[in-house]
């Protein structure tokens, strides 16, 4: 006699199963590709036309920006950082920021607010050791230069 087909066959063989996993981990993958691929075109974007300032440099477009009655207060909005004195006083010499105006020594710090915002083409920040190398002969001596803030006015100012 003819065996009979159960009514309940044997459960088929899941070959399914283990493809689906395949196919979970590709587009896990894929979704951490895609993931990635998407940051690194917002990074490299970030580069063009938002890319962050020099920070010792301040631009001509930078101060246009920015509503002050002086260079002090647009330093103070734009690298508040310049202003701040960071080494150890000498106990010989006076400590100061330096500031330069179209290549002659203007004053300290302070200086900055009598000198107007307009017409200034760039602001450039030294650190003391730059600015003992590249302008020292015009800071004199009798003072510890910490740094030198270069102020280009244009117009023959």
């Amino acid at each position: 006699m003819a065996r009979a087909h159960s009514i309940h066959p044997s459960p088929p063989r899941h070959r399914s199963a283990p493809r689906r996993s395949v196919l979970n981990l590709v587009t896990i993958r894929l979704v951490i590709v895609l993931t990635f691929a998407v940051a690194a075109a917002g990074c490299a974007s970030a580069g063009g036309a938002g890319a962050r300032p020099d920070s010792s440099v301040i631009t001509e477009d930078e101060l246009n920006a920015v509503f002050v009655d002086n260079l002090y207060q647009a330093i103070e909005r734009l690298r508040p950082l310049w202003l701040r004195s960071t080494t150890s006083r000498s106990i010989n010499l006076t400590t100061e920021i330096a500031v330069v105006q179209n290549g002659a020594y203007f004053g300290p710090l302070d200086t900055l607010r009598s000198m107007p915002a307009s017409n200034v083409t760039e602001i450039r920040y030294m650190s003391g050791s730059e600015a003992i190398a590249r302008v020292s002969g015009i800071l004199g001596g009798g003072r510890h230069i910490e740094a030198a803030i270069l102020v280009n006015f244009g117009g023959g100012s």
